[in-house]
């Protein structure tokens, strides 16, 4: 599979890996495992961090991407990219960005390192800032979401 979804921080921070090439129904695929997620994630705001370095294509058909049915986050956070500054696919991110923020008003920003990211997050939202440096280091373990209640 060409994605893998975690959480980064329990509750409040999800990792989402995206490799080689991704298709719609993959894409259909995140969108409903972050859903799931932000049902998990109680009142606080949730963000991403979607990390795009292996990543080597996405669909660019906007018809296609606009058949996703996609739901306004009810708790908005940030959404942080990783990605090297000159990765081919950072146009297409990008646009795809700028269409959510457009749609749902989906804050994104891009980073070249997980950790750069995370920092970040630990900016705009101060709730994170107390977790201790190795829970935010290294992303969660691969668990679904029914497995980490």
């Amino acid at each position: 599979m060409p994605f893998t979804t975690s959480w980064y921080v329990t509750d409040r921070v999800i990792y989402e890996k995206f490799t080689g090439f991704v298709s719609f129904e993959e894409i259909a695929e995140v969108v409903r495992l972050g859903e799931e997620y932000q049902e998990k994630a109680g009142k606080n705001a949730l963000h991403f961090i979607a990390d795009i370095t292996e990543l080597q294509s996405l669909p660019l058909n906007i018809v296609q991407l606009r058949n996703i049915q996609l739901k306004p986050p009810p708790k908005k956070g940030m959404t942080v990219v990783v990605s090297s500054p000159n990765h081919r696919v950072n146009h297409v991110v990008t646009f795809f960005a700028k269409l959510m923020r457009t749609i749902f008003g989906l804050r994104y920003k891009m980073f070249p390192s997980i950790e750069e990211a995370y920092a970040y997050l630990q900016e705009v939202d101060s709730t994170l800032r107390d977790l201790k440096p190795t829970e935010a280091t290294q992303p969660a373990t691969e668990e679904t979401i029914t497995e980490s209640s």
